[in-house]
């Protein structure tokens, strides 16, 4: 309600403005203005009529208090400080709306991966890709984002290596060779597209940093399945088949 009058008080003003330069300029000109206020007062009632009918969209309430809510976290993500609030009171499909609004105003690496990975969160890798992209372009020696990028590829391939992601994942690894949460990425997602030799490679890397308790019996039975994986490849690849008419 409060927006609506706003609305309208600012067009009034508006109007009035625009009347008073068009009366000016008349006179000026030796015109006669009678019966001339009744068009700016029709341009308000339709201008009114228009934004109450279309301007107002249902929805812009909710945005309203979102905004209000979750703008000064928005900003805080922004310049890389610690928001005051936890995630857990903070709703992720309305801080993506607020930090999206603010970003197209403020943009930065850090607000880009941060709205990507609220992203990745919800379950959206094409805007995931968008955003880790941006983030890269302000920041592109960031390792994160570019495992950002990677996981938004790979989920837009239903969980299957691409080598677009391969190259982020490789980028990665060039300059943190012990990068487990690369390594990690990298297997799981070989092991779904089906090119055992890299899952092979990665679950061989996990485990030679992580050789005890429980974590070391997954990584070794990912270790076994990928190898086994691969050698029945090897055999498929030696069969041969003649086709009688």
């Amino acid at each position: 309600m409060m927006l609506w009058v706003m609305s309208l008080v600012l067009l009034l003003i508006l109007a009035t403005m625009l009347w008073l330069m068009w009366r000016s300029e008349a006179r000026k000109a030796g015109k006669n203005m009678s019966g001339a206020l009744g068009i700016p007062l029709v341009m308000v009632i339709l201008a009114g009529a228009g934004y109450g009918l279309i301007g107002l969209n249902e929805h812009t309430g909710t945005w309203l208090t979102h905004k209000q809510e979750y703008g000064d976290v928005a900003q805080q993500i922004i310049a890389g400080q610690p928001p005051e609030k936890a995630a857990s009171e903070v709703p992720a499909g309305a801080l993506v709306r607020v930090l999206q609004s603010e970003l197209s105003q403020t943009p930065s690496a850090v607000g880009w991966y941060a709205l990507g990975a609220l992203y990745d969160q919800l379950g959206a890798p094409v805007q995931t890709e968008e955003a880790a992209r941006k983030a890269l372009q302000l920041n592109p020696e960031n390792a994160a984002m570019h495992l950002l990028l990677a996981r938004a590829l790979i989920e837009k391939n239903e969980a299957r290596l691409t080598d677009p992601a391969l190259d982020e994942i490789r980028w990665v690894l060039d300059r943190e060779p012990n990068h487990d949460g690369a390594w990690m990425l990298l297997a799981m997602s070989a092991d779904r597209a089906g090119r055992y030799a890299l899952a092979e490679q990665a679950w061989a890397s996990l485990l030679s940093r992580h050789s005890q308790g429980e974590t070391a019996d997954l990584l070794q039975r990912g270790l076994n399945r990928a190898r086994e994986q691969k050698q029945r490849e090897g055999l498929f690849a030696n069969l041969s088949a003649t086709v009688h008419g």
